[in-house]
């Protein structure tokens, strides 16, 4: 069983993830923290498999102080930000996958990222980056290869599924 504990600032997205998670017969959500303080305390209690967390978490330098529990550490982010990647790569981080990615990639990631394959989105990767300077262990997410298409199908599907989400949470006025 693989236990996972997710770092996120935003509940909605902390318990989707985490729902989502659960629902595969080989992962256990063992525990969900919206602040670093939090985190750093779930992961030195649970020491769990796999810690996902969102770049804004891991911008706060969060990283170093999970060494000591050997946790692997997989990041989700919004969108690329100029030098994260290179944050990442000098971080040791397994994974760096954008939030829009489906599921089905996001849970094969983690199972890759436990048999020692890091995994990162070729949205991410900077394009200034030196391909020289890195091993060849780099390996990017094979079902993301085709950028324009994968994205536009992603986005489709993100929208759909907030469009129904908002529906079912309109409440009645009054």
């Amino acid at each position: 069983m693989i236990t996972v504990v997710i770092a996120e600032d935003h509940e909605l997205v902390l318990g989707t993830i985490g729902s989502l998670l659960d629902l595969e017969d080989d992962m256990k959500v063992v525990g969900q923290e919206s602040s670093v303080e939090g985190v750093l305390t779930l992961v030195n209690e649970l020491q769990p498999d796999i810690c996902l967390m969102d770049l804004d978490m891991f911008e706060t330098g969060i990283v170093e102080q999970l060494k000591p529990h050997h946790s692997k550490v997989m990041v989700l982010t919004t969108f690329a930000k100029t030098g994260s990647f290179q944050q990442i790569i000098n971080h040791d981080v397994r994974g760096y996958l954008l939030k829009d990615t489906p599921s089905e990639e996001l849970t094969e990631a983690i199972r890759s990222i436990m048999n020692e394959i890091r995994i990162y989105s070729p949205n991410l990767i900077d394009e200034n980056q030196d391909d020289s300077k890195n091993d060849n262990s780099l390996i990017s997410n094979k079902n993301s290869t085709d950028t324009s298409k994968q994205h536009n199908k992603t986005l489709g599907t993100v929208r759909s599924y907030l469009t129904t989400i908002k529906e079912k949470m309109k409440l009645p006025a009054g």
